[in-house]
């Protein structure tokens, strides 16, 4: 989360042998209500890439889900995973930054970061994990273990903002596929201020089901799992394609280096085990160079 996924799928879309489910995040194998939906829902996601070499999906959520590795080790066959990591002190501080801006975090930065050591990383998104989500060697053993090194490709947030190009070349040859001569890298799903964070919250509170309000006790009852599954989803699109309605260009509070240097100290034996087991030295991130 917050290391350019969003940006990473619109990259890969762009190769003429991939196929990119245009529902970015379906979250298929860690959601329990979509999971039983295979025919419904999920296969559905792919239908136009049927005559793709590879067709694909961006559920950032599966990384640290056990049940998402298991599900997808019995359904699927000879996957193949692309990992963008961030340097995870900047992961934080974008993360931070994304439910500050949109009325989901009141907090200060140390003290949301601090509280969140105790919270586990919580496949269903329903708490931040700021210090969880960034610890990133122990899920990267998990899938390595499971699937194998030779089908599990990383690259870094660092490298696609400085070597674009390269960088997304290296996903295409990893999947044996030819090169493009010219990729189109946008800067998609930065973390801005909102105008107004509390109205889109309860826009998003709203859509998603969390409030217990009258109406989702209505439509529970009148919609069956699979129709209320794709109308939550429609819903939540919308409130997205609109927040532009709420967006300020304001650029979220720096966070000085004592601080940096106090998150990056959580870190370091984590990137530690990650430099061993991907035998890459991550340069880039200089909090642990």
């Amino acid at each position: 989360m917050k290391a350019g996924t969003t940006t990473l799928h619109y990259c890969l879309s762009q190769h003429p042998s991939i196929y990119m489910a245009q529902d970015k995040e379906p979250n298929f194998f860690t959601n329990d209500r979509t999971f039983g939906l295979l025919d419904e829902y999920y296969q559905p996601l792919f239908r136009d890439g049927i005559n793709y070499c590879y067709r694909g999906e961006a559920s950032i959520n599966y990384m640290g889900s056990l049940k998402a590795i298991q599900r997808i080790r019995e359904w699927t066959i000879s996957p193949r995973f692309i990992f963008i990591l961030r340097n995870p002190v900047d992961r934080a501080i974008s993360h931070y930054n994304f439910y500050q801006g949109r009325g989901f975090e009141h907090k200060s930065f140390r003290d949301a970061f601090y509280d969140s050591i105790s919270v586990p990383y919580d496949e269903d998104h329903i708490s931040p994990a700021y210090y969880a989500r960034g610890h990133y060697a122990r899920w990267i053993e998990t899938y390595q273990q499971t699937f194998g090194k030779e089908f599990i490709h990383l690259i870094t947030t660092e490298a696609l903002q400085k070597q674009p190009q390269q960088t997304i070349n290296s996903c295409f040859s990893f999947l044996d596929l030819p090169l493009l001569p010219t990729i189109e890298v946008p800067l998609l799903n930065q973390s801005t201020v909102l105008k107004n964070p509390r109205m889109y919250k309860q826009a998003m509170d709203l859509m998603s089901g969390r409030h217990n309000s009258l109406l989702k006790r209505w439509y529970q009852k009148v919609f069956s799992d699979r129709h209320r599954i794709t109308i939550r989803r429609k819903a939540l699109q919308i409130v997205e394609a609109t927040k532009t309605k709420f967006l300020s260009f304001q650029q979220p509070d720096s966070i000085d280096e004592d601080t940096r240097q106090w998150v990056a100290s959580y870190y370091h034996e984590d990137v530690k085990q990650l430099k061993k087991l991907t035998e890459c030295q991550f340069s880039n991130w200089m909090d642990f160079n």
